[in-house]
Parts: C-alpha cells; structure tokens; sequence
C-alpha cells in the first residue's frame, strides 16, 4: 500500500468519524415520564448539553442490555449520545455492541467516543486527575515495594554488622533480634510510606549494585518531578468542585436557562472575571426569554472586554430574536473581526441575511461557515439537532474554562495531589522532592564516610555475610568462618572444593526455602533477590498499576455531573489478573545456574599444587634416611647414607611419605 492510499485511508475515517450520527433525533426512546419532561424542558430553555438525561439513559441502556434487549438498548444508547457532547460512554457501548455483532461500524463510535473524552474542559480534567493519581500510585507503591525487596536480599548484611557491633555492648536484646526490633518499631510507629522510603533509601544505598541504584534513582527521579509540579494539579480541582466560580461558568456549555442557574452564576465575585460573569449572565437570561436584560448584561460584558468574542455573538443573537438584523448582522461582524476562524459567527450573518432577503451575501457567508468547520460545531453539540434553532450560540472556549481554573486554583489553599495522597504518604507530597534530595544527600554522605571496618561483602563460596572482622583468606577466597571452619587443616584442593560446595548447596537450598516465603509479598521481589533488576522492576510497576487501579475503584476523582453507576466488572477483573499473571512470574523465576566449572579456588592455586607435587616427588624425605652398606670405615662401622647421597638411586617414596601431615592427622585420602 503506497503513502497516498494510507493517507487517503486515514483521512476517511478521520472524516467517516466526524461525521457520524448517533441515529436518534427524537425523545421517543424516553419511557420515563419525569426523565422526558426533564430533557424537553433543557431542550426548551436552549441547553446545549443534557449530561444528566443522558448518563439516566446510558444506565437503562445497560440494564437492557444485561436482559437481552438489544434493539432498544440501541436506541436509547443513541439518544444517549445525541443528548451530550462530552459523554463518550454510550458511544463505546455502541462501539461494543457492533464489535461484538462483527460489523465494522464499531470504529466510528470508538473515534467519536475518543475525541469526547478530550473534548471539553471538565472531562479533560477529570481524565487528567485520574491520570496523574493512578500515575503517583503506581510509582509510590513501586518504589516502596522495590526497596523493601532489597531490604529483604541485603538484611544478612545489614544485620551481621548490627549484631557484631551490638553484641560486645549490650547482654539484652538478644543480638540477632536487633535489626527485627527496629523494624517491627518502624512499622508500629506508623510514620508513612514517605518516610518509610527515605529511610530504606538511606539504610540501602551503600548495599546496592549499579543497576539497582540506577532502578531506585529513576523513581525517585520522576516521584520527586511529580511532586516538584504538584502545585499545578490545582488547576484540575475546579472541574471535580460544583461549587468553584470555573464549574459554574462552565454552566453555559452545560445547562439550559433557569433561575437557578442565573443565581449561581450571579454569586461570583471574582471582580477579574466580571466580564465572563456578565456573558454567562446575559447568555442564561437569553435562554431564559429575557431578552432586555440578556442585552444589557452582554453589553456589560463587550464594555469589560472589547475583545471577547462570543459576547458580541449572543448579543447578535438578542438583536436576532427581537427581530433586529442589522444589529445582529453587526454584532456577528465584530465577532468575526476578532475572531476570523469563528464559524459560529460566519453561519449566523448568513442566517441574518436570509432573513433580510439577502440570499446571494447568505450563500457567501455560509459558504466560509462550511470552510471553518461549522460541521465540527454541530458535531460537539449535537442537541443542535434536537432542537434545530435558527442561530447558534456560543460558550466559553476550553482554553478560556482553562485559564480561569488555572486562576482559581493557584488561589486555593492546599494542593489536590497533597490532600489525596495524605492518608497514604502521611507528608505533604508537594514536598515530597525535599524530604527525597535530603535522603539522596545523607546516602551519598554516608556511603563516602563509612568507615572501611564497617564494610560487609559476602563469601565467595556460601554468600554468607563476611566483615573485616570475621573474614578468612584462605587459597585466594574469601571464606565465612563457617566455610573456613570447614576446610580448616586440610591442604588438598580437590578435597576442600568438594566439601566447600556441599556446604554451599546445602545453603542455598535453605536461603531459597526462606527467600519463597518472605518474597511473596510483593511481585518483582525474586527477581531482585536474583540480580534480575530490570524484570522485578517491571513486574514491580505491574503489580503495583494493578493495586492502585483496584485501589482507586476505576476513577478517584468523579466528575459531579455523573450519575452513580456500579462498578463496571472488568475494572475488577483486569487489575486481579495483572497481579494474578506478575505472581505467577515471580513464582516461575528460578534461581541462577551455578556454573558448570566447579571448581572454587583461582588456578593459581591448583598450579602450586601441582608444582609443591613435583617437588615432594623429586626430593626424599630428610627425616626417613636409609641404610647403604658402604665401606667400613675406619672404625669398623658402616656409614649411613641417605637417598640423595647414592648415586643412580630410582627408588620412590612412599604414599605416606609424600601425605602431608594435615592430611594424616584427619585420615583423608591423598588425591
């Protein structure tokens, strides 16, 4: 397929989408009473948007829908979506209900639905919330799981030096119950998971390899931009707030004319924003039938602000319904003039002129309406086809709900993401990037200063925890002093291997059993255990992404304007089989084959071996001389003479001689 067919493609469903009609254009889906006479009295006070009719049909949809109905479940999930043009629910239950008859309508609806779901600045927000807490959960919970793992693969190190710097001081607690004493105080202490991670930041860093420092610094990398940025997710609390002064401007997109609606809008008293107040005031009484006072409050509103357009287009709007259409033609041209893309105001003069006769200056003006996307307005408001009025009106612009959120919110007093995460993080997470700098600060501190004494590696056999002080060298390892005990007095290579790698198998069975029990906690947990950082921390987010979407219940933050549905069950079942499918991985995972080369000690060992060998085997003994019957001597006697003495002598030492005395005295076989 050539470049020109995949962008004529692309272009027909962008269009194909656009396009599309949700199918009713009448209430007559509408079996409740009250439901109908609600929605025909919003039609009739001119609402643009029926969000409440259509979140009560979208549940009667589904409940048809569970009883088999389908065809009727249809329609009403089509007035559903033509009562709305931000509600992008009923166009996904479209969608799945055409997806599951194997029809391939079901991509216009999923496009629709989309483009709805970003269309307007309350759904906006709301998505953006959800977003960024889901977003802060996952990476919390994360990295907080991620560090207790590697408490749990660094705890014999941290607490072999707690126990030997502790048992020399003090006779109670017992040593070995230290570094579970302070945990358990941790824990009963209660201090937050904010402060919980800084410390096992702190405790852990010296400990850690590059890749897992790399894994830790990442998150706290992004937690701490997160934080840093919190103050702005202020500008999402309005959309979630029925009462703030943007959720109640925001009633010209959303409602029709009524008192109560010009009583909430008439309660601001934000002196920066009295020129959207006296559009939102005039637009409602203009709905409403109140034309005189609908003028004066939108002339109030062009005099604030000379160039607010929608203004000048409502106000055209008033001239319209009184029957002045050359103040309405006037009122739509300054629109235009201050807004060329403003097909709203292009579509209106053209309406005007047909009414004074005009119909050539009609054509031309309907014309450039077409071109800057008239459609794409009746599309996002498609009660225009519920009501078919003669002109249309304009609202607040999503930038402009936007920037007066933005305002509202840098004057409110605490910070969204801080309030809702306080009972998790008990610390303000606006502050979070602090107290994280502060850890990384004294980690790196205390990893320089630490004293060489207090260093902790492992054994290079068992992998047991080995200081300066209990430390063993013997044959070029590094050996525990149980290891070392265990190969004490012998001098055979082969011998100490075999006997060294009995004791490390016997180890490492016993560490995995207890290493299951403690790791499963947590997904990702024996990945890490094993050094498999990047899987364990991939399993880690999983697992965590799962939690704080069950945690969350679908959505935290919940639009006002939504009806109480249940909780739809598919946002139980996938989180549970994301933490089902990242268990099963961590039960999987086993642990590193051991090399095929069982040989523990460096070569160099076995090559003086080898050469001590050739040495025993090329000398005699100088304490086992043997008798050579030589000449007498002068006295009479026979001189004894020792093996290196005869000449042309080939005799061989016996095993026992050349047996070592270490091995003797443990009764080993010489190899």
């Amino acid at each position: 397929m050539s470049y020109r067919q995949i962008a004529f493609a692309a272009t027909f469903l962008c269009v194909l989408a656009t396009c599309t009609d949700a199918g009713a254009e009448s209430l007559d889906a509408i079996t409740n009473a009250n439901l109908r006479a609600y929605t025909e009295r919003e039609l009739a006070a001119g609402a643009p948007s029926i969000p409440v009719a259509s979140r009560a049909l979208h549940r009667e949809a589904l409940q048809l829908l569970r009883d088999g109905r389908k065809e009727e479940a249809t329609r009403k999930l089509e007035l559903a979506a033509n009562l709305t043009g931000d509600y992008a629910s009923p166009l996904f239950t479209l969608a799945r209900i055409e997806l599951l008859s194997a029809s391939p309508d079901f991509l216009p609806y999923i496009i629709e639905g989309c483009r709805r779901v970003v269309a307007s600045y309350p759904s906006q927000a709301v998505l953006a919330a959800n977003a960024a807490a889901f977003l802060i959960l996952t990476l919390v919970t994360a990295l907080l799981a991620l560090l207790v793992a590697l408490l749990d693969k660094f705890w014999q190190l941290i607490d072999h030096k707690i126990v030997e710097a502790f048992e020399h001081r003090c006779a109670f607690p017992p040593a070995p119950w230290i570094l579970a004493f302070v945990f358990a105080s941790l824990l009963a202490m209660r201090l937050g998971a904010a402060l919980y991670i800084a410390i096992l930041f702190v405790a852990l860093w010296a400990f850690m390899s590059g890749r897992e420092k790399a894994a830790v610094l990442t998150f706290v990398v992004l937690l701490s931009a997160a934080s840093y940025l919190a103050p702005r997710s202020n500008a999402l609390a309005p959309a979630i707030d029925p009462s703030s002064v943007t959720s109640r401007l925001s009633l010209v997109n959303r409602r029709g004319g009524s008192t109560e609606c010009v009583e909430r809008i008439r309660a601001i008293e934000d002196r920066r924003l009295r020129s959207q107040r006296a559009f939102a005031l005039g637009t409602m009484m203009y709905r409403c039938g109140r034309y005189a006072d609908a003028q004066a409050h939108l002339l109030e509103s062009v005099s604030f602000d000379h160039s607010f357009a929608p203004a000048y287009v409502n106000l055209g709007n008033v001239y319209f319904m009184q029957g002045d259409y050359d103040k309405a033609v006037a009122g739509y041209q300054s629109a235009a003039e201050l807004d060329p893309t403003n097909a709203v105001a292009h579509y209106n003069i053209g309406q005007a002129y047909i009414k004074k006769m005009l119909f050539a200056q009609s054509g031309e003006w309907l014309e450039r309406a077409n071109t800057l996307g008239i459609e794409a307005f009746r599309a996002a408001h498609p009660t225009i086809g519920l009501r078919n009025p003669s002109v249309y009106e304009a609202g607040f612009e999503t930038l402009a709900l936007w920037s007066f959120a933005s305002a509202e919110g840098s004057a409110r007093g605490g910070v969204l993401m801080s309030e809702m995460l306080q009972p998790f993080l008990l610390f303000p997470f606006h502050r979070l990037w602090l107290l994280l700098a502060a850890a990384l600060c004294a980690a790196l501190i205390i990893a320089w200063q630490l004293p060489a004494a207090w260093n902790v590696e492992r054994c290079e056999n068992c992998g047991s925890a080995v200081c300066a002080r209990c430390e063993t060298e013997q044959s070029g390892i590094l050996l525990c002093r149980e290891c070392a005990a265990v190969i004490k007095d012998l001098s055979s290579v082969k011998v100490m291997e075999a006997l060294l790698r009995t004791r490390r198998q016997r180890v490492a069975a016993a560490r995995q059993r207890s290493h299951r029990r403690r790791t499963i906690f947590f997904p990702g947990a024996t990945h890490l255990y094993y050094g498999r950082t990047a899987d364990g921390v991939m399993l880690s987010l999983i697992g965590a992404g799962a939690i704080a979407a069950l945690v969350s219940r679908g959505a935290y933050f919940k639009d006002p304007g939504a009806a109480g549905f249940g909780r739809p069950l598919w946002e139980t079942v996938v989180p549970l089989a994301a933490i089902c499918a990242a268990y099963v991985a961590s039960f999987r995972v086993r642990p590193p084959a051991e090399p095929r080369n069982y040989r523990i000690f460096p070569p160099e060992t076995r090559l003086h071996e080898r050469e001590a060998a050739k040495d025993r085997e090329a000398s005699p003994a100088p304490d086992e001389p043997w008798t050579d019957p030589a000449p007498a001597g002068p006295t009479g006697t026979h001189a004894t003479r020792s093996k290196a003495e005869t000449p042309g002598s080939t005799a061989k030492p016996s095993a026992a001689e050349c047996a070592p005395v270490g091995a003797i005295e443990k009764g080993s076989k010489w190899h």
